[in-house]
């Protein structure tokens, strides 16, 4: 039989169950949702008949003080300029949230979205991305085809919205246009683009590499491969950039195939 003193015991059973307690507050705190919040965002995408199925996901999401993007650099401002256009369509602007912490709420919408043009009788998994902080809805928009960008939750999309096409409105807000060091690419014809391209990568300079690229390619690096509890990719790599991608070979010559 132990001769340890019940008297002696006692703090060390107290800890043990303070600290156990403790934890187990912390992890509701951060890791579940209380119902009532759960059912306020269902009931919120009632207002805009989107039926939501399965069980959403969440996860902390920083928005970026800044949303510029120069020429070359990874696009993360373009992401949240799209999204704010989307997120404005239902009242919702997302530069107050520019700087702060908010809570991602991802959900899977029932029947998904049909395509456009040719694929117009096929429908295609769709997201419903809202963005919660102080336990409000503080944006909103639809994923389309689960990782791109697509549409607000009207079902409107950028030229609906705001009359210009995706080029037109890069070009009206801006994007891309500090060129820094690669002001020479705008003179240069495609072939020779090409050439910059590979060049670039074999003298590992990647961002003149990326500024090669056309928009459409940097919006395509945001969400491709994407990976879980993200709304896009942290950065270029070999999943979801081309620059990157072959970095780790080396070009020693190309030709047209017709």
């Amino acid at each position: 039989m132990s001769t340890w003193p019940t008297q002696r015991r006692a703090p060390w059973l107290l800890y043990v169950i303070v600290a156990a307690t403790l934890a187990g507050l912390i992890f509701v705190v951060q890791g579940c949702a209380g119902p009532d919040e759960a059912e306020s965002l269902v009931a919120f995408l009632k207002q805009y008949d989107l039926q939501v199925e399965g069980e959403p996901t969440h996860f902390p999401v920083t928005v970026p003080a800044s949303w510029e993007v120069p020429l070359g650099a990874y696009p993360e401002g373009l992401y949240w300029g799209l999204a704010n256009e989307l997120s404005r369509d239902v009242g919702l602007d997302l530069t107050a949230l520019k700087g702060q912490q908010v809570e991602a709420w991802v959900y899977s919408l029932a029947g998904g979205l049909p395509g456009e043009g040719e694929q117009s009788q096929f429908h295609y998994p769709t997201n419903v991305v809202l963005l919660v902080r102080n336990g409000k809805v503080s944006g909103a928009w639809l994923q389309f085809n689960v990782m791109s960008i697509g549409l607000s939750l009207k079902k409107r999309s950028l030229q609906d919205i705001t009359g210009l096409s995706f080029e037109q409105w890069l070009e009206r807000k801006g994007y891309f246009t500090d060129a820094g060091t690669n002001t020479d690419l705008a003179g240069l014809g495609p072939v020779a683009v090409i050439n910059a391209f590979f060049d670039a990568i074999n003298n590992g300079d990647m961002v003149r590499a990326n500024a090669c690229l056309g928009p459409r390619q940097m919006l395509d690096a945001l969400t491709v491969n994407l990976l879980p509890n993200r709304l896009y990719n942290p950065g270029f790599g070999a999943n979801n950039s081309l620059a990157a991608n072959i970095e780790s070979g080396r070009l020693l010559s190309w030709s047209f195939v017709t």
